[in-house]
């Protein structure tokens, strides 16, 4: 059984698994029924009456067919059981894995900010390492958790109209402070306006994602472009980097889930490997792809699209 709950096995693949199995079956139950057939046609059993005969088919016939079916119930009542478990895991965890790192977030920026009164340079120092290593643990969290719901059905698409041109600087608002940090120069190719219908939060987060990644790989003093615009029908988000590149050999392994590619800048950023992963699942809700090309050593473009007009059904 442990075969139908791998998390390397979609929904589609053991739909199809499940399915040849349960017409190998069946066309097992028709050759033996044929074969017995041969058999009395051929040797002439005349011991046996012809309903009698007949009737030991349909026996025959009905125990494989029930031993297929509860087969399936037994297959299908353990992925319900690891369905609810998700659900489980995801209700508790979002309340309960973020709620101290939010809490030490709420308190360290309360310090930071002199509520309690003016602190010393070394307690300010110690403070922003607190911070910072805090900052790091919520978007573990924050991954890992977003992977769950992306990968169970408790995600529910909300398409709405949403104005992309404002969520994008919403997002580089968020990002600004690492931005600045690193001394990477952004530049911005963008309309004044442009609106679509999807979900507000699953783009958001690919957004996220796909320009925390560009701020990750680029070295200081770098250049991030960012080009938004619509075509045949899908909003194309481009991310460009002047970072350290991928090699050719590299790139199959960019989406796959919690794998990291060795570079020169790999070993001194931290991260899970779950942030292109998340991009590529959320292109596919939102009914669109990302793709990339890159030069090792001179930076990548990844590149999203998702359909201008969403609908609320599951993928």
């Amino acid at each position: 059984m442990k075969l139908f709950s791998n998390a390397q096995f979609s929904r589609r693949q053991q739909a199809e698994l499940l399915l040849s199995l349960g017409v190998g079956v069946l066309i097992a139950g028709i050759g033996i029924s044929i074969i017995l057939l041969v058999i009395k046609l051929v040797y002439q059993l005349s011991a046996m009456p012809w309903s009698t005969y007949l009737l030991i088919i349909a026996g025959i016939e009905g125990i494989v067919l029930i031993a297929a079916l509860l087969f399936l119930l037994q297959v299908m009542r353990r992925d319900i059981e690891l369905e609810h478990s998700k659900e489980v895991f995801i209700a508790l965890a979002s309340h309960q894995l973020r709620t101290h790192p939010t809490a030490i977030k709420n308190f360290t920026s309360m310090l930071l900010g002199n509520y309690t009164g003016k602190l010393s340079a070394k307690q300010r120092k110690y403070l922003e390492m607190l911070n910072t290593s805090n900052e790091s643990q919520l978007r573990i969290i924050e991954g890992l958790l977003c992977v769950a719901e992306l990968e169970s059905k408790q995600l529910k698409l909300l398409p709405e109209p949403v104005e992309v041109v404002a969520l994008l600087h919403e997002v580089l608002t968020e990002l600004q402070p690492r931005l600045t940090e690193n001394q990477q120069h952004l530049e911005l190719e963008i309309p004044d306006k442009l609106t679509t219908i999807t979900d507000r939060r699953c783009l958001r987060t690919a957004m996220e994602n796909l320009i925390a990644n560009a701020t990750k790989y680029t070295p200081s003093k770098g250049t991030i472009h960012i080009q938004l615009g619509q075509s045949k029908g899908h909003i194309i988000l481009a991310v460009t980097d002047t970072g350290v590149g991928i090699a050719d050999k590299d790139l199959p392994r960019l989406f796959v889930k919690f794998s990291r590619i060795n570079n020169a800048l790999s070993i001194k950023v931290a991260g899970t490997g779950l942030g292109l992963y998340i991009v590529k699942t959320i292109a596919r809700l939102l009914h669109g792809s990302i793709t990339v090309t890159s030069k090792y050593g001179t930076g990548s473009t990844f590149t999203l699209r998702i359909s201008k007009t969403l609908s609320a059904r599951w993928p």
